[in-house]
């Protein structure tokens, strides 16, 4: 007997328990549930009917389609590979080549027109910039073969 007070008297705890919880929280309330439940269905169905209908046999004609096209190129025979080869070649010389050419020579101009104006810089800046340093530098490179000359005579003699 006790027993079963103490379960009645816990089962009293429990169900004032749930109804408090259901006081805080509303979202568990059954009728606020149903309406998202049935919400949620209709949303659902209609998104299911769009997608069967309109989406995936877009989708499953797409996939057909590109396989066709991957069992096309498989089963090609050599020859249109070698005429889509030589056809490229063709291509290749009417147009990349004389690119190639154009560019060629015009690296050459460019070449010989900066070496000439190297070397016209060279003399000028050799000529009018480095005139007095270039006359000083010979005046001491003579001066110290003279006075090594003199040196030279000096330990001859001796």
């Amino acid at each position: 007997m006790r027993h079963l007070l103490t379960n009645h008297i816990l089962l009293k705890v429990i169900i004032k328990k749930l109804i408090e919880i259901k006081k805080k929280m509303p979202q568990l309330d059954i009728n606020i549930a149903m309406s998202q439940v049935l919400w949620f269905t209709v949303v659902f169905t209609i998104f299911y009917i769009f997608m069967v209908k309109n989406i995936l046999p877009q989708l499953a004609r797409s996939i057909k389609l590109r396989k066709k096209k991957i069992v096309g190129k498989e089963t090609e025979d050599s020859s249109s590979k070698n005429n889509e080869t030589s056809l490229l070649n063709k291509e290749i010389e009417g147009n990349l080549i004389p690119s190639i050419l154009s560019t060629q020579s015009l690296l050459l101009d460019i070449y010989s027109s900066s070496a000439s104006w190297y070397e016209t810089s060279l003399k000028e800046t050799n000529t009018k910039i480095l005139y007095n340093s270039n006359v000083l530098y010979l005046k001491t490179v003579a001066e110290l073969i003279g006075s090594t000359s003199i040196l030279e005579k000096k330990i001859k003699k001796n």
